[in-house]
């Protein structure tokens, strides 16, 4: 599922093909999910998330910018510097919240975790609104 997920998203990105894109994005959640459902540990979990919400993120703005300014001029510059900062603040927030679920769990409970990467969601789409 992870490896058809990883093709989609490869052939999506290399040749600008936006329809196959989600259903990569969508392949790679998939598998996270159901990683969480056959035990793998929490920060593997958090790990695979933060990953897969980078590729969402840096590819839907990528195909934004190819919208608005085609595909002829470099943008290599624009989506590095959101790639990169994207990364560091999602990269906060999974710190914040593995650190909050270690503090009040103690334990390795996956539904925390998969909690985790809902409100982890969430927060992205508050913040692009």
């Amino acid at each position: 599922m992870g490896a058809l997920g990883v093709l989609s998203l490869a052939g999506a990105l290399t040749f600008g093909v936006e329809s196959a894109y989600a259903p990569g994005i969508a392949l790679l959640a998939g598998s996270v999910v159901l990683a969480g459902v056959l035990g793998l540990t929490p920060p593997f979990l958090l790990a695979a998330a933060f990953l897969v919400l980078l590729a969402w993120d840096v590819g839907k703005h990528g195909f934004g910018i190819a919208r608005e300014v085609g595909r002829e001029p470099s943008t290599f510059r624009i989506e590095a510097v959101h790639g990169l900062s994207s990364a560091l603040v999602y990269a906060a927030g999974a710190t914040l919240g593995y650190g909050i679920y270690a503090g009040v769990t103690g334990g390795r409970s996956v539904v925390a975790l998969l909690a985790l990467l809902v409100g982890s969601v969430a927060l992205l789409f508050a913040l692009r609104t």
